[in-house]
């Protein structure tokens, strides 16, 4: 869950995608904001390589859980609208599946 108060009054969720690799017994988190000029966010199973680094100066915080299903929240808000205004004027603040 990310809050930028500096840069926005909203709280935003960005949802990362987790991938249980049995192998090596453990959850990747991947990033698809990544792979273009100047971001890299390529797949690694020894370093996590987020396409953009939390900043805590900016009230961004970091939450290391992975849900095994999308939020319902999130879901019904992302069903809710057409229009990305619409959806960004109405972003869900809580997730329902904590």
């Amino acid at each position: 869950m990310i809050l930028c108060e500096k840069t926005s009054p909203y709280i935003i969720l960005h949802g990362l995608n987790g991938v249980y690799i049995s192998g090596i017994k453990r959850w990747i988190r991947l990033d698809a904001r990544g792979n273009k000029e100047g971001v890299n966010a390529h797949f690694s199973i020894d370093k996590e390589q987020l396409a953009f680094s939390v900043n805590p100066d900016l009230g961004e915080e970091d939450i290391l859980v992975v849900y095994n299903e999308p939020d319902m929240n999130v879901l019904a808000s992302m069903n809710r609208y057409e229009l990305v205004k619409e959806l960004f004027d109405n972003l869900p603040t809580t997730l329902l599946n904590q």
